[in-house]
Protein backbone atom coordinates (compact mmCIF):
# COMPACT_ATOMS: atom_id res chain seq x y z
CA UNK A 1 0.00 0.00 0.00
CA UNK A 2 1.04 3.43 -0.12
CA UNK A 3 0.65 5.96 1.96
CA UNK A 4 1.51 9.57 1.32
CA UNK A 5 2.25 12.44 3.97
CA UNK A 6 -0.16 15.43 2.88
CA UNK A 7 -0.44 17.30 1.19
CA UNK A 8 2.43 17.70 -1.41
CA UNK A 9 3.51 13.80 -0.75
CA UNK A 10 0.17 13.00 -2.35
CA UNK A 11 0.76 14.17 -5.95
CA UNK A 12 4.28 11.55 -6.15
CA UNK A 13 2.57 9.01 -3.99
CA UNK A 14 -0.64 8.78 -6.80
CA UNK A 15 2.09 8.31 -9.15
CA UNK A 16 3.86 5.43 -7.76
CA UNK A 17 0.43 3.99 -6.65
CA UNK A 18 -0.91 3.77 -10.01
CA UNK A 19 2.65 2.67 -11.55
CA UNK A 20 2.65 -0.13 -9.29
CA UNK A 21 -1.24 -0.71 -8.98
CA UNK A 22 -1.50 -0.45 -5.61
CA UNK A 23 -4.14 1.25 -3.04
CA UNK A 24 -3.21 4.69 -2.16
CA UNK A 25 -4.12 6.89 0.71
CA UNK A 26 -2.50 9.10 3.28
CA UNK A 27 -0.87 8.87 6.50
CA UNK A 28 -1.45 12.08 8.65
CA UNK A 29 1.98 13.67 10.16
CA UNK A 30 2.18 17.22 10.06
CA UNK A 31 5.54 20.21 10.84
CA UNK A 32 5.59 21.81 13.79
CA UNK A 33 6.89 25.15 12.69
CA UNK A 34 9.59 27.24 14.34
CA UNK A 35 7.67 30.89 15.40
CA UNK A 36 9.91 32.74 13.24
CA UNK A 37 9.93 30.17 10.62
CA UNK A 38 7.13 28.25 9.98
CA UNK A 39 8.75 26.08 6.99
CA UNK A 40 11.30 24.95 9.49
CA UNK A 41 10.31 22.11 11.27
CA UNK A 42 11.12 22.05 14.91
CA UNK A 43 8.22 18.82 15.44
CA UNK A 44 6.20 17.19 13.88
CA UNK A 45 2.54 16.01 14.97
CA UNK A 46 0.71 12.30 13.72
CA UNK A 47 -2.87 11.79 13.05
CA UNK A 48 -3.09 10.54 17.09
CA UNK A 49 -1.79 13.35 18.80
CA UNK A 50 1.35 12.33 19.40
CA UNK A 51 4.19 14.85 19.45
CA UNK A 52 7.72 14.58 18.42
CA UNK A 53 9.89 17.78 19.33
CA UNK A 54 13.69 18.53 17.75
CA UNK A 55 15.21 20.08 21.48
CA UNK A 56 18.30 20.86 20.16
CA UNK A 57 16.69 22.82 17.13
CA UNK A 58 14.55 24.45 20.02
CA UNK A 59 17.34 24.74 22.54
CA UNK A 60 19.78 26.74 19.16
CA UNK A 61 16.64 28.92 18.76
CA UNK A 62 16.09 29.84 21.90
CA UNK A 63 11.85 28.42 21.39
CA UNK A 64 10.20 28.99 24.67
CA UNK A 65 7.50 26.64 25.93
CA UNK A 66 5.03 28.92 25.57
CA UNK A 67 5.79 29.04 21.81
CA UNK A 68 6.29 25.46 21.20
CA UNK A 69 2.62 25.00 22.99
CA UNK A 70 1.31 27.75 20.12
CA UNK A 71 2.74 26.01 17.35
CA UNK A 72 1.59 22.53 18.14
CA UNK A 73 -1.78 24.22 18.75
CA UNK A 74 -1.23 25.37 15.07
CA UNK A 75 -0.31 21.87 13.88
CA UNK A 76 -3.16 20.19 15.81
CA UNK A 77 -6.18 22.41 14.05
CA UNK A 78 -4.02 21.25 10.90
CA UNK A 79 -4.31 17.45 11.74
CA UNK A 80 -7.88 17.52 12.85
CA UNK A 81 -8.68 19.54 9.91
CA UNK A 82 -6.95 16.88 7.46
CA UNK A 83 -8.47 13.78 9.50
CA UNK A 84 -12.16 15.61 8.55
CA UNK A 85 -11.40 16.14 5.09
CA UNK A 86 -9.24 13.32 4.16
CA UNK A 87 -8.71 10.43 6.50
CA UNK A 88 -10.38 7.05 6.20
CA UNK A 89 -10.47 3.89 8.31
CA UNK A 90 -7.65 1.51 7.35
CA UNK A 91 -5.93 -1.72 8.45
CA UNK A 92 -2.04 -1.70 8.08
CA UNK A 93 -1.17 -4.66 10.52
CA UNK A 94 1.50 -6.90 8.32
CA UNK A 95 1.24 -4.33 5.51
CA UNK A 96 4.65 -3.45 3.19
CA UNK A 97 4.06 0.30 2.93
CA UNK A 98 5.55 2.38 0.78
CA UNK A 99 5.73 5.65 2.89
CA UNK A 100 6.00 9.04 0.38
CA UNK A 101 6.70 12.60 0.42
CA UNK A 102 7.57 14.96 -1.97
CA UNK A 103 10.69 16.13 -0.27
CA UNK A 104 12.62 15.40 2.75
CA UNK A 105 14.14 18.22 4.83
CA UNK A 106 14.42 17.73 8.62
CA UNK A 107 12.55 14.05 8.06
CA UNK A 108 10.62 14.90 11.29
CA UNK A 109 6.91 14.22 9.58
CA UNK A 110 8.66 11.16 8.05
CA UNK A 111 10.13 9.57 11.57
CA UNK A 112 6.92 10.65 13.04
CA UNK A 113 5.11 8.23 10.40
CA UNK A 114 7.39 5.37 11.19
CA UNK A 115 6.60 5.90 14.88
CA UNK A 116 2.92 5.80 14.16
CA UNK A 117 2.84 2.75 11.45
CA UNK A 118 5.84 0.85 13.68
CA UNK A 119 2.36 0.85 16.24
CA UNK A 120 0.28 -0.15 13.42
CA UNK A 121 2.39 -3.03 13.16
CA UNK A 122 3.24 -3.26 9.60
CA UNK A 123 5.38 -5.64 8.04
CA UNK A 124 8.05 -3.53 6.12
CA UNK A 125 8.45 0.21 5.64
CA UNK A 126 10.24 1.65 2.48
CA UNK A 127 10.74 5.21 2.22
CA UNK A 128 10.34 7.14 -1.50
CA UNK A 129 10.76 10.61 -1.74
CA UNK A 130 12.83 12.98 -4.91
CA UNK A 131 15.32 14.26 -2.40
CA UNK A 132 16.45 14.71 0.76
CA UNK A 133 20.13 16.37 2.45
CA UNK A 134 22.36 12.97 2.59
CA UNK A 135 22.41 13.84 6.55
CA UNK A 136 18.82 13.17 7.03
CA UNK A 137 18.75 10.54 4.51
CA UNK A 138 20.59 8.38 6.31
CA UNK A 139 19.27 8.69 9.50
CA UNK A 140 15.86 7.56 7.59
CA UNK A 141 17.72 4.65 6.16
CA UNK A 142 18.20 3.74 10.43
CA UNK A 143 14.42 4.17 10.78
CA UNK A 144 13.03 2.36 7.71
CA UNK A 145 13.66 -1.19 5.77
CA UNK A 146 14.06 0.65 2.81
CA UNK A 147 14.72 4.06 1.32
CA UNK A 148 14.14 5.08 -1.98
CA UNK A 149 15.79 8.94 -2.60
CA UNK A 150 16.48 10.09 -6.79
CA UNK A 151 18.72 13.35 -5.24
CA UNK A 152 20.71 13.94 -1.94
CA UNK A 153 22.63 16.88 -3.31
CA UNK A 154 24.90 18.46 -1.32
CA UNK A 155 23.50 22.53 -0.49
CA UNK A 156 20.28 21.12 0.26
CA UNK A 157 18.53 24.10 1.54
CA UNK A 158 14.52 23.05 0.91
CA UNK A 159 12.36 20.88 -1.15
CA UNK A 160 11.28 23.30 -3.48
CA UNK A 161 14.45 24.13 -4.69
CA UNK A 162 14.80 20.83 -6.45
CA UNK A 163 11.63 21.42 -8.35
CA UNK A 164 10.74 23.59 -11.25
CA UNK A 165 7.28 24.23 -10.06
CA UNK A 166 6.34 23.93 -6.46
CA UNK A 167 2.54 25.40 -6.37
CA UNK A 168 1.00 24.32 -2.61
CA UNK A 169 -1.03 21.43 -3.43
CA UNK A 170 -4.91 22.37 -2.38
CA UNK A 171 -7.29 20.08 0.13
CA UNK A 172 -9.45 19.68 -3.42
CA UNK A 173 -6.46 18.29 -5.33
CA UNK A 174 -5.85 15.67 -2.57
CA UNK A 175 -9.27 14.77 -2.47
CA UNK A 176 -9.18 14.38 -6.46
CA UNK A 177 -6.62 12.31 -6.73
CA UNK A 178 -7.27 10.22 -3.82
CA UNK A 179 -10.80 9.58 -5.50
CA UNK A 180 -9.15 8.91 -8.70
Amino acid sequence: MVLSIPRGGVVVGDIISKKLNLAHDLVITKKIGTPSQEELAMGSIDQEGNVLLDRDLISDLGITTSQIDRQIKKAKAKVKKYRSEFSKSFDLKGKTIILVDDGIATGLTIKQAIEYLRLQKVKRIVIVSPVSPKDTYFKLKKLADEIVVLQTPPNFRAVGQYYKSFPQVTNREVIQLLKD
